[in-house]
């Protein structure tokens, strides 16, 4: 099933175009209160080949933010929430692929021979007009994840914001700043201040977590990260605090969607979670022992754990982990992996 949750303080607009003809054929606006029986309505009047515009706006931001559905109402009723889910994760979101070391390097070199290709629906007119062009054989979330190197912009309002969280990431994480000139060539500047390097010469874990400081402080405001790898080329010791740091952006109001194989990245969440709850009961006090503070916690009713186990018909069963009372998450396949480990080294210590 597809649970819609309505946000406070938003208004929705609804606009449906005839693809046939172009022409606007309903246009409803909502407030939250009205939202659920007008939405309905409207959806289940709509035919095949009918393109939806929806809006919202934030009266507290004073700002808008608009997607587009494609809906087609056929047999296919799997297609029709596949398409839903889709748009609405996609929405305000950024992708950000593995080996994000190989892109910063190289989407420069990219797009300096390519066109800039999209696939757009543009409203003129009361018509739609559809461009239709290749994304560079690219995957469009690839494309646009390139796309955001190559146009990014620093926004004063979103550095200050999230002054605190950046203070901790260059402390704890790079040990230095991230900096990007008027070409919009990035550089590395060392703690020291002694040095900048381009980004080219700097590590490739620089180069990897890089990319989380441009989302939160570029133009574009971006509601949610969905990250893959989260801890490639990271030091285990810088795993624990990058675990740290994106509980400091969730507790901030940035939504996270991260794949992981690390151990040690799931170990340190699952203890951050457990002491989250901890300190239920024993007050926040108890944050002095581990050298960590409230912010630094996950907080229960945030965090969702799935676990993706590939079958012998090399599909895959995607199952929800639920924390159990005291000891948290429990990773079985990282678990049999230890184990594995333990049972060879003891075996090699009875050889010599």
């Amino acid at each position: 099933y597809l649970d819609i949750e309505l946000e406070e303080n938003i208004s929705y607009t609804f606009l449906m175009i005839d693809c046939s003809s172009g022409q606007k054929m309903k246009y409803i606006e909502a407030s939250p209160n009205e939202m659920h029986s007008l939405a309905f309505d409207f959806v289940n009047r709509m035919n095949e080949g009918n393109l939806l515009f929806v809006s919202k706006y934030d009266e507290q931001q004073k700002k808008e933010t608009s997607v587009s559905l494609q809906v087609a109402f056929s047999n296919d009723v799997i297609g029709m929430f596949k398409g839903a889910i889709s748009t609405i994760i996609e929405s305000e979101s950024l992708f950000m692929p593995a080996s994000r070391t190989g892109l910063m390097l190289l989407y420069r070199e990219f797009f300096a021979n390519r066109k800039d290709n999209e696939l757009s629906f543009i409203l003129k007119e009361n018509k739609v007009v559809e461009n239709k062009e290749k994304l560079a054989n690219l995957t469009q979330p690839m494309y646009e994840f390139l796309r955001f190197l190559q146009t990014y912009s620093e926004e004063e309002e979103s550095r200050k914001k999230f002054s605190d969280e950046l203070k901790f990431f260059e402390e704890h994480l790079i040990e230095g700043h991230i900096s990007v000139d008027k070409q919009g060539v990035f550089s590395y500047n060392f703690k020291s201040e002694q040095g900048r390097v381009p980004m080219y010469l700097a590590s490739s874990m620089i180069n990897e977590v890089a990319p989380l400081v441009l989302a939160i402080t570029s133009h574009g405001y971006f509601q949610r990260l969905i990250i893959d790898e989260i801890e490639a080329s990271l030091h285990p010791q810088k795993q624990l605090e990058l675990v740290r740091f994106l509980n400091r952006l969730n507790n901030k109001g940035m939504q996270l969607i991260v794949s992981t194989h690390s151990d040690t990245f799931v170990s340190k969440l699952n203890n951050l979670y457990i002491l989250a709850e901890a300190t239920k009961i024993h007050g926040d006090d108890i944050l002095k022992q581990f050298n960590l503070q409230k912010e630094d916690l996950i907080m229960p009713e945030n965090l969702f754990v799935y676990e993706f186990t590939k079958q012998k018909n090399d599909k895959f069963v995607v199952k929800e982990i639920v924390a159990k009372e005291k000891l948290g998450y429990q990773f079985d396949l990282f678990t049999e992996s230890a184990i594995h480990l333990y049972d060879e080294a003891m075996r090699l210590g009875d050889i010599q």
